[in-house]
Order: structure tokens, then sequence, then C-alpha cells
């Protein structure tokens, strides 16, 4: 899957589910504005579209943050494979928590605090879903998106992060050198920084 590549619409029949093997993923409604809202993240071994699970149109419009590798399952498969490994349905439950867990996060980590503690959390997720030796930044009107502040505001907080020499690298793919101190100004309240959902 290509970055900037839309996988699914929202209001769209739902057909299959994606499961994201490599790569991230942004699920968006429309804003009171009119703008997309980022409400889910997506990242490696996790499901986009799970709407479809119970035939339900999809209720998101997932879009491809960083390009990767995603296996589309058709429902009918789904329903063939409930019925020859019930097990499966357990991992789909779990799916689902976990896709309640991620809107969760972005409310509670993302959407609220000072531009510069939201910064640091989101730099720190993303550090957390890479693989080894990778590096990844979004565009910035995904940022300020995902952070409720403007693309402008996005710019200044990353050029700053970069003089103190917090983040290191191109524009768009960051090292997080220091996740010591970008903890402390995500969690400045907590002894012990909540630990952002990482890729399993």
């Amino acid at each position: 899957m290509r970055e900037g590549a839309r996988l699914f619409e929202r209001g769209a029949t739902a057909h299959a589910v994606y499961v994201v093997q490599s790569g991230l993923v942004k699920e968006t409604v429309p804003g009171p504005d009119g703008e997309e809202c980022i409400v889910r993240l997506v990242t490696a071994s996790r499901m986009a579209g799970m709407s479809a699970l119970a035939g339900l149109a999809y209720r998101h419009s997932a879009f491809v943050m960083q390009a990767g590798v995603a296996c589309r399952i058709p429902v009918a498969h789904i329903e063939q494979l409930r019925q020859e490994e019930p097990g499966a349905c357990q991992q789909m439950l779990a799916d689902w928590q976990c896709a309640a867990d991620d809107s969760d996060r972005i409310i509670a980590e993302f959407g609220h605090g000072p531009a510069r503690a939201r910064m640091a959390r989101a730099l720190l997720f993303l550090q957390s879903v890479q693989r080894a030796g990778e590096a990844f930044c979004p565009r910035r009107t995904d940022l300020a998106d995902l952070l409720a502040i403007t693309p402008i505001s996005v710019t200044r907080l990353l050029g700053a992060f970069r003089r103190e020499g917090l983040i290191a690298g191109s524009t768009d793919r960051c090292l997080a050198p220091d996740l010591a101190r970008l903890a402390r100004i995500a969690y400045p309240a907590s002894p012990v920084p909540l630990r952002a959902s990482a890729a399993s």
C-alpha cells in the first residue's frame, strides 16, 4: 500500500477488512468544520475496517500514512473462518478491543494538554511502532489533525525539538535519540510514563 492511498471510504458497503502487516493507516471521520479528524491509528498486526465484521457500512475512511503491506480479507472468508475455526473469533474480539483502545489513546493522549507534551507523546508512539533501524514522521497536516493544532504549530514544535536534540533526521524521517527526555516532556506528572501501544 502506497502512502496517501485510500483503503476504504466512510459510508461505503464494507466487503472486507484489512490486516496491516507493515506501515501505518489512519482512520478518519469528518469534523464539525468538514475537515477529516483522525480517530484511530492502525499499526502492524492490527485490523482496519472492523465494522465489516458486524455487517455494517464502513464507519471511517482509511488512508495510508506510512507505506507498507496490508492483506485484504473478504467478509465471506471471515464467516467461513468463524465456522471452521471458532478460536479465530476470540482474536477478532481482541482486535476490536485494540481498536477501542486506539481511539481512547487518541482522545486522552493526543487531544489534551500542552501542544509540546502532545507532540512528544506522538513521537514516542511513532517510535514505538517502528521496526529496528526505521524512522518515520507523518506529514505536517496529519500531525496537526492528530494533535488538534495547526500545521504551523507542528513545524515550530518539530523545529524546536530538533534544536534541542530530541529528534534528528530529515523532515519525513524522524529519529528520537533521547526517549527519556521525550517521556519527561510527554508525561511530566508521571514518574513512569504511560506506554504507547506498540506493533506486535
